[in-house]
């Protein structure tokens, strides 16, 4: 085992923070954010994994990581209190990359999985009577298409990571379940009692307890199972 990573300090000692996410392999290439400095500043940090080579893409106030295709894309937020908006560079050569058009001009969203052309991602807005935050999980089928709005939560929002399938997109709700998406059609059912979800090629699987599946089960939502979702 070899450490290629680990949070930076102050000259008293006290670590930096960071925002908590696990690290991503994109390619050949292990990338983590790493707090930096006072203020929330933090660093993307991109590790070849072949050559050992550290690399830092970005300093600023960065939100958090993933994929899209094969480049590595980030939110941050240029200034305090302004809504973050996404950069991105190229995994191999860590020069700037061009987002596609689903994700050209997205801001605030709160984190976003992609395949490389379906992308989903949480937004967050506020009611504006209550004054209460509204969660919503917003979808894009393909590269090119705008994202739209599925599912709305008033109370609790959702919880990373969001899995994006072949044919579904899989959500877990902060208060328990999850919401599985018909990437296409938008169709969507929930599931409670399910408290994990993992990606197993073109298949999810499901941890938890429902009318089915007796509390510690493993189940498996197939491709199939999510193109019948029932219309909602």
């Amino acid at each position: 085992v070899t450490q290629i990573g680990a949070s930076q300090s102050a000259a008293n000692g006290e670590h930096y923070p960071a925002p908590w996410q696990a690290p991503l392999i994109v390619g050949n290439v292990a990338t983590w954010i790493e707090g930096s400095g006072p203020d929330q500043s933090s660093e993307v940090v991109v590790h070849d994994l072949g050559t050992g080579k550290r690399s830092v893409v970005r300093t600023g106030h960065v939100g958090w990581l993933s994929a899209v295709g094969r480049s590595i894309v980030w939110a941050e937020s240029l200034k305090r209190g302004a809504k973050t908006e996404l950069r991105a560079v190229d995994s191999t050569t860590l020069k700037p990359a061009t987002l596609p058009p689903s994700l050209r001009g997205l801001r605030g969203a709160g984190y976003l999985s992609s395949d490389g052309d379906a992308s989903a991602w949480v937004q967050t807005t506020t009611d504006p009577k209550s004054g209460s935050a509204i969660f919503s999980l917003v979808v894009s089928p393909t590269s090119t298409s705008p994202g739209r709005t599925v599912v709305t939560l008033h109370v609790g929002g959702f919880s990373p990571p969001i899995l994006v399938t072949p044919t579904s997109v899989v959500a877990q709700i902060s208060q328990g379940g999850i919401v599985v998406v018909d990437r296409r059609s938008g169709r969507y059912s929930t599931h409670k009692g399910v408290f994990g979800a993992a990606r197993a090629g073109p298949n999810v699987l499901l941890s938890g307890s429902s009318t089915k599946h007796p509390t510690g089960a493993l189940s498996v939502l197939s491709p199939a199972d999510a193109a019948n979702i029932e219309s909602k």
